[in-house]
């Protein structure tokens, strides 16, 4: 499968509306940030932000797409021209290994949080992920897609939280 069509798959996936709006491919932040997504998908690494330890890790396991939530390389429109002219390290080592491992990398922002099936409809899939590592998805009561998930939990302190 190519990357692309991983891509489109995953799309298809999400409900693709944001307060009752369809996600405008043209405009929405979930874009390729660096890369070819037509070639064959060998991997797949998902991270929030793919920082050169992730970049590395990828290669090492054989995947030549990440999937990040967060922009590349940490500015509004992941702009990379003043990156270039200032020869930033942090960027140059960013691509560098891209290039050499021939990676991908698409930001995948507001389908994910226009939401993922969830019983007999869509909630947030950060949100539903973040409730399902800490063990609170049993406790979601709602979700209204526009940033709130609902959780109804046994009384408990925030130290108990933190621990």
């Amino acid at each position: 499968m190519l990357i692309s069509e991983a891509i489109q798959n995953i799309k298809n996936y999400c409900k693709g509306e944001w307060m009752g709006q369809k996600i405008d491919d043209s405009k929405t932040r979930d874009k390729i940030l660096y890369g070819n997504p037509n070639q064959e998908c060998t991997g797949i690494v998902t991270t929030i932000y793919a920082s050169v330890d992730v970049i590395r890790k990828a290669h090492e396991l054989g995947a030549n797409f990440i999937i990040a939530h967060e922009a590349l390389l940490w500015n509004r429109g992941d702009k990379q021209d003043w990156l270039i002219e200032s020869q930033n390290k942090t960027y140059l080592e960013k691509k560098k290994l891209l290039d050499e491992y021939n990676i991908c990398v698409w930001r995948f922002h507001d389908y994910i949080h226009s939401g993922i099936p969830y019983k007999d409809g869509y909630i947030d899939g950060i949100f539903y992920g973040l409730a399902k590592v800490t063990g609170w998805d049993n406790a979601i009561i709602s979700d209204d897609i526009s940033g709130a998930l609902y959780l109804e939990c046994e009384p408990t302190t925030v130290k108990e939280i933190a621990e």
